[in-house]
C-alpha cells in the first residue's frame, strides 16, 4: 500500500493527508493500539472453543455419547456468535491500520526515517505489522473471517493446547501421530506444490520414494506466506527395501549402512559434506541414519532441519521436520510429529495403527497435552 503524489509533487497518504502533521512516536502508537483490540477479539474467539472443550468434557462424564453431541451443537452456536463478534471488533480496527500502514511505509521507502533506524527504534509497531500483517491486504469480509479462524487456531496451540490424531498409510507401511491444531495434510488440490516437494526433498531422481505424507503448518496458505505460517512441515517418503531378506546385522547391511550415511550427507550439502554430518542411530529399535541440523532463515532466526532414513522390515523411510526456532508452537509440533512416527513392524506401530487403515483416529479434541519433544528415538512404545 502506497501513498499517493498530489499535484504539487507532494507525496500523501491515500487518507487525505490526516496524518501529515504527526510524529513519527504518535505514528507508530496507532498500530499498537489497534492491535490491541485485534488481540482482544481473537481471544475472545479462542476461549469459545476453550470453553466449549470444558462443557463437552463435563457433559460427556455425565451423559455420554449424547452429552457430547449437544455440547457440540453448542460449541458451533458458539463459535458462530463469538466470530461474528470479534469480526466486528476487528473490522472496526482494520481502517486505521492499514492507513498507518500505507503511511509509515512511504515515509521509510522515503529515508524518513531509514528503514534500519525504524526497525531498531519502533520495535513494537515492527512486531504489530508482522503479528497482524495478514490482515493488512485489502479484503473482503469473508477473508478476512478466514484469517480470524486460521489465527484463533494459531492462537490455541500457541497456548499449549492440541487436537491428536493418527495417519496411518492405506498400504499399513507407517503410523504418524501429530497435532492436527497445529498441522494439516498438504491439501489434495496443491498439486504442483507437491511436485515442488518431491522434487525438492525427494533425493537423487526421487530415490527416496513416494510421497506418502507431507504435514504442513494448518494456517498456511501457499508458498511465502509468512504473514501467517512460516515454512514448516512434515515429509515421509517411502520405498520398498531392496536388500529385504537382509539381517541388519549381516556385513552386507553394514556396509549399505555406510555407504547410506556417504550418500545422505552428500545430498544433504553436496560432495564435500563430511560422513560424519550424518550418523547411524535406531528409531523404534529399526536401523537407521540421521542427520540433525540448524539453517540459517532470511529473517535471521533458524529452523531445526531433522533428517532421517529408517529400514523397516519391507521399506525404506525418508522423514523430514522442520520448523523456525523462534514459533514454539510449530516446532513442538512437527518435531513431535517426528516423534510420532511408527513404521510397520515396529513396536511403535502396535498402538498407533487405527483399526481402519488410510483412516484417522483423534484423541482428545483441543485437550491440554504435554509438550511432544523430540527424542533421540524417534518413536517407541510410549504414545503422547
Amino acid at each position: 500500500m502506497q501513498g499517493v503524489v498530489t499535484t504539487d509533487g507532494k507525496r500523501r497518504s491515500r487518507n487525505g493527508g490526516q496524518f501529515e502533521s504527526a510524529s513519527t512516536y504518535e505514528l507508530v502508537t496507532m498500530p499498537i493500539c489497534q492491535a490491541s483490540e485485534i488481540a482482544a477479539a481473537e481471544a475472545a474467539s479462542a476461549a469459545a472453543v476453550t470453553r466449549w472443550q470444558q462443557d463437552a468434557a463435563l457433559d460427556e462424564t455425565r451423559r455420554g455419547p449424547r452429552g457430547r453431541e449437544a455440547a457440540q451443537g453448542r460449541r458451533d452456536e458458539a463459535l458462530e456468535q463469538a466470530s461474528e463478534v470479534a469480526l466486528g471488533r476487528i473490522g472496526a480496527s482494520l481502517p486505521l491500520l492499514r492507513d498507518v500502514a500505507a503511511h509509515l511505509a512511504a515515509t521509510v521507502s522515503e529515508g524518513l526515517p531509514p528503514a534500519e533506524v525504524f526497525r531498531s527504534m519502533y520495535t513494537e509497531a515492527v512486531w504489530v505489522y508482522a503479528e497482524y500483517g495478514a490482515y493488512l491486504g485489502e479484503l473482503s469480509e469473508e477473508e478476512v473471517g478466514d484469517v480470524l479462524q486460521r489465527r484463533t487456531r494459531v492462537l490455541l496451540s500457541r497456548r499449549g493446547f492440541a487436537d491428536l490424531a493418527t495417519f496411518t498409510a492405506p498400504d499399513g507401511s507407517f503410523a504418524l501421530t501429530y497435532d492436527r491444531l497445529a498441522l494439516s495434510p498438504l491439501p489434495a488440490e496443491a498439486s504442483q506444490v507437491r511436485e515442488q516437494l518431491i522434487d525438492s526433498y525427494g533425493g537423487y531422481d526421487g530415490s527416496f520414494g513416494e510421497l506418502a505424507l507431507a504435514l504442513v503448518p494448518v494456517a498456511w496458505r501457499g508458498w511465502q506466506d509468512a504473514a501467517l505460517a512460516p515454512w514448516a512441515g512434515v515429509l515421509v517418503f517411502v520405498r520398498p527395501d531392496p536388500l529385504e531378506g537382509i539381517d541388519c546385522a549381516d556385513s552386507d547391511w553394514e556396509g549399505d549402512r555406510a555407504g547410506a550415511c556417504a550418500h545422505y550427507a552428500a545430498w544433504l550439502a553436496g560432495p564435500d559434506a563430511p560422513v560424519d554430518s550424518v550418523k547411524p542411530t535406531t528409531i523404534c529399535g529399526l536401523p537407521a541414519v540421521r542427520s540433525q541440523t540448524f539453517d540459517l532463515i532470511e529473517d535471521g532466526t533458524h529452523s531445526l532441519v531433522d533428517v532421517a532414513w529408517v529400514r523397516g522390515r519391507k521399506h525404506l523411510y525418508n522423514i523430514s521436520a522442520w520448523a523456525p526456532d523462534q514459533r514454539g508452537e510449530l516446532v513442538r509440533a512437527v518435531h513431535g510429529a517426528f516423534a510420532g512416527f511408527a513404521p510397520a513392524g515396529s513396536p511403535a506401530a502396535r498402538d498407533a495403527v487405527p483399526a481402519k487403515a488410510g483412516a484417522e483416529r483423534t484423541r482428545p479434541a483441543l485437550s491440554v497435552v504435554p509438550p511432544l519433544n523430540a527424542r533421540g528415538d524417534a518413536g517407541g512404545d510410549e504414545q503422547p
